[in-house]
């Protein structure tokens, strides 16, 4: 029988408050074998009969989904645990499981009594009170004390960022960034043993992202646990000491952060092919060569090198520092009317920045050789892995390829000791051929 299909176990070590704790005095949070089960309807049926007559209505249509289905691992005390995978893995609802928002259909979840939940960015706030109502509502239920609370006040409002007159005011008035930012200050404000985060630190500027990161890594030190749902593997990179990966509902892998996200980046450049329908190749040398067939040979751009602002040659960089690209370009066959087009790509193929060389005030038309000098400072990229393609195209009609694309990949860091320079919108790239 399935280990997912056992029915959870009653545990005889529980908390006052009914919680079961872990069975290991070290350990957080222990999940065995847990699965959680829902019905869901294939085939809409009458409204009339799904509101009264839903089992009857519906028995043919209806089936089971395990949106977790036989999954292990634990938490250490002061440990930040990364939870990874694709849309639908089932991260969110291992988290609500977790909480005890969700019971398990199977397995167990044992786990120390107080957690800190941020599952949505309004959960446990209510849109009609102030941002101080739902402090002390939070703390009400908590079981904190009104005045013990007040007391934290000036902390909770320094962390978020929120003056007075902002706490004043109704909730429903406020952006997702600054309910994002009441919901961490408050959860690390309320003493948890455990603080479950789902997403919520991808949202807001640079300056909330580096002062929570700075107030989870105090938070692990002093010996409470910490469960991070994200799609930024260089987060979990940054952050976790080790990550689960979740995929259909199942636990992929779980180990040492440095075992786990390599083999999910390479799972994810696979699918980020299969989208764009092309053959994956099975080494470097293949891709070039694929490349190379596939693109005519009008424009070649070769010798890539990245370098620093002291010319020290690198693929690592820090936000706010210098980024020099250097390549020769060089036409192999007679072409008029020729654009360079430059793409900035993150780990998940998303395009953050592109731009043309004629967009720069460079203009190649005639051009036969040259060397390429591009440089970006100051760096306004977060932390995290991102990729450089360049590619000849036509100049009045650029979905038409006149060279193979050139491309280079490099990673940028993202210091917690101060707030870097970010750049919204175009990055600031100088572009010029010698």
């Amino acid at each position: 029988m399935d280990k997912a299909l056992q029915p959870a176990s009653d545990a005889s070590k529980k908390s006052s408050g009914g919680v079961v704790l872990p069975r290991d005095s070290t350990k957080s949070v222990e999940v065995e074998n847990v699965g959680k089960r829902y019905t869901v309807v294939a085939q809409s049926t009458n409204r009339l009969a799904s509101a009264f007559l839903w089992r009857l209505a519906t028995r043919r249509h209806r089936r089971e989904l395990w949106a977790l289905r036989d999954v292990s691992f634990d938490v250490e005390r002061g440990e930040i645990v990364g939870i990874i995978g694709p849309n639908g893995a089932g991260k969110s609802t291992l988290l609500r499981v977790i909480a005890g928002i969700s019971h398990p259909d199977a397995g167990e979840v044992r786990r120390l009594p107080r957690v800190a939940a941020l599952l949505d960015l309004s959960a446990g706030f209510h849109p009609s009170l102030t941002g101080y109502e739902n402090i002390f509502l939070t703390a009400s239920i908590l079981g904190i004390p009104r005045d013990e609370m007040r007391q934290r006040l000036p902390s909770i409002s320094a962390f978020a960022g929120l003056d007075h007159d902002t706490l004043e005011m109704p909730l429903r008035h406020y952006s997702s960034g600054m309910i994002a930012r009441l919901g961490l200050a408050v959860a690390v404000h309320t003493d948890p043993d455990i603080i479950l985060i789902d997403e919520v630190l991808a949202v807001g500027d640079s300056e909330f992202q580096v002062r929570s990161t700075q107030r989870l890594l105090k938070f692990a030190d002093e010996g409470r646990s910490l469960l991070l749902v994200t799609h930024l593997v260089d987060q979990v990179e940054h952050l976790c000491t080790r990550a689960l990966w979740l995929d259909a509902g199942r636990a992929v892998a779980f180990g040492p952060t440095e075992e786990v996200t390599p083999r999910y980046r390479r799972y994810l450049n696979q699918r980020i092919q299969q989208r764009r329908g092309l053959d994956l190749p099975q080494t470097t040398a293949d891709a070039t060569e694929m490349k190379k067939r596939a693109c005519p040979a009008f424009v070649a751009i070769e010798r890539v090198e990245l370098t620093d602002g002291n010319g020290n040659a690198t693929t690592t960089f820090e936000t706010g520092g210098e980024l020099e690209l250097r390549a020769q370009v060089q036409v192999l066959q007679p072409v008029e009317d020729w654009d360079l087009l430059i793409t900035i790509l993150n780990e998940v193929g998303d395009v953050v920045d592109e731009f043309t060389a004629s967009e720069k005030g460079v203009d190649l038309s005639g051009a036969a050789a040259g060397r390429l000098h591009l440089r970006m400072a100051p760096i306004g990229l977060y932390r995290g892995h991102y990729s450089m393609i360049m590619q000849a195209r036509r100049r009045d009609d650029l979905s038409v390829e006149l060279g193979p694309p050139a491309e280079i990949s490099f990673h940028v860091k993202m210091a917690l000791d101060g707030i870097q320079p970010l750049v919204c919108g175009t990055l600031p790239f100088e572009l010029e051929i010698d």
